[in-house]
C-alpha cells in the first residue's frame, strides 16, 4: 500500500516531465514556447512562491550557518571543477559542470511537485548561499571564460533588481515585521496573497513540462556526459553524507531542510552555462547539453530514489 502511495504522489512529477517531451517533440511547444514558459516560471512564478515560504518560515540564526556554508561548499566545488575538467580538455567550459546546481528550473519543481507547495521553505533556505554563489562568483568567472566582460556595478545592480532577489527580500522582512497575520485579518490584502499563491501552484507543474520539453537524446558527447556523471554524482551524495547530520544534529533542524540539501545537491550543473558560449563554438555548447540533459534524467532518478525512502518530510 505504501508503495502505490508513494507511486501516486510521483506520478504527477513523471507524467508532467512526459508531457512536455511529448508536446515538444510534437511541435506544440517551440523554443520560442519554451523560452516564455522559463521567463514567467523566474519572473512570475517563482517570486511567488520565495515570497509565500519566506514571508511564513520561521526565521532561525542557524540560517546563517547555512547561507555560509553553501557559499563556501560552492567556492569549493570550482576549485575542484578546475581539477576535473581534465577529462575534457578540448571543452573549456567542463569545469563549470562540477558546481553549481539547477534550482530553478530543477530542484525547488521536483521538491515542491513532490512534497507540496507550502514546503517549499527549507529548499529555498539552503538555497539562498548558493544564489549567492551563482550571482557574484559562477556567473563572472563563467563570462571570463567565454570572453566577456560584466562590471561589479552591472553585477550588483543585476542582482538588486532580480524579481527572485526581491521577493525573498520582501518575503524576509514582512517576516520579520509580522505581515502575515496582518494580511490574512485584511480582504483586500488576503485576496492579494492568495493570488499571489495561486501563482506560486502553478510554478511546479510548468517547471516540470520545461524539464520535458529542453530533454533531447543524442549519441554525440555520450562518453563525456557519463564521464561527468561518474564523478560529480558520487561527490554530491558524499557531501550529502556529511553535511546532512550537521543539518540534523548540530543545527538542530527538521529533517525538511537535509531533503532540501539533497535535491539542491543532486540537481544538475545550471542550465545557465550553454547560454554564455559565443556562437561559433556549436561543438563545445552541443557537448555541454548532452550532459545537462543526461545529468538532468539521472538526477530525476535519484530524487525519485530518495522520495520512496522519504515519502514524508
Amino acid at each position: 500500500m505504501q508503495v502505490l502511495t508513494i507511486f501516486s504522489k510521483l506520478l504527477p512529477v513523471i507524467l508532467l516531465i512526459l508531457l512536455g517531451f511529448i508536446l515538444k517533440r510534437k511541435g506544440i511547444i517551440s523554443s520560442g514556447g519554451a523560452d516564455l514558459i522559463k521567463n514567467l516560471i523566474v519572473k512570475v512564478g517563482l517570486p511567488s512562491i520565495f515570497f509565500l515560504s519566506f514571508l511564513r518560515t520561521k526565521l532561525d540564526f542557524s540560517f546563517i550557518y547555512i547561507v555560509a556554508g553553501m557559499f563556501i561548499l560552492n567556492i569549493l566545488l570550482l576549485f575542484f571543477g578546475k581539477a576535473a575538467g581534465r577529462i575534457n580538455r578540448r571543452n573549456g567550459y567542463t569545469p563549470f559542470l562540477f558546481t553549481g546546481f539547477e534550482y530553478g528550473m530543477f530542484a525547488v519543481g521536483v521538491f515542491g511537485a513532490a512534497y507540496g507547495e507550502s514546503s517549499i521553505g527549507p529548499i529555498a533556505i539552503v538555497d539562498l548561499g548558493h544564489e549567492l554563489f551563482i550571482w557574484f562568483v559562477y556567473v563572472t568567472v563563467l563570462m571570463t571564460a567565454s570572453q566577456k566582460r560584466n562590471s561589479i556595478k552591472k553585477t550588483i545592480y543585476s542582482f538588486a533588481t532580480s524579481p527572485i532577489i526581491l521577493s525573498i527580500l520582501l518575503g524576509i522582512l514582512g517576516n520579520i515585521l509580522g505581515l502575515d497575520k496582518i494580511i490574512d485579518t485584511n480582504d483586500i490584502l488576503s485576496g492579494v496573497k492568495t493570488t499571489i499563491a495561486m501563482l506560486g501552484n502553478l510554478t511546479a507543474p510548468l517547471i516540470l513540462i520545461t524539464i520535458g520539453a529542453g530533454i533531447h537524446f543524442s549519441l554525440k558527447g555520450l562518453k563525456f556526459s557519463l564521464k561527468v556523471l561518474a564523478v560529480r554524482i558520487p561527490v554530491v551524495l558524499i557531501l550529502y553524507a556529511a553535511l546532512s547530520p550537521i543539518f540534523l544534529r548540530e543545527l538542530g533542524l527538521p529533517f525538511a531542510y537535509a531533503a532540501g540539501l539533497y535535491t539542491l545537491l543532486i540537481a544538475p550543473p545550471p542550465f545557465i552555462i550553454p547560454l554564455f558560449i559565443p556562437e561559433g563554438d556549436e561543438i563545445q555548447r552541443a557537448e555541454i547539453t548532452s550532459v545537462l540533459t543526461l545529468y538532468t534524467l539521472a538526477s530525476l532518478v535519484l530524487f525519485i530514489l530518495f522520495f520512496a525512502v522519504h515519502p514524508v518530510l
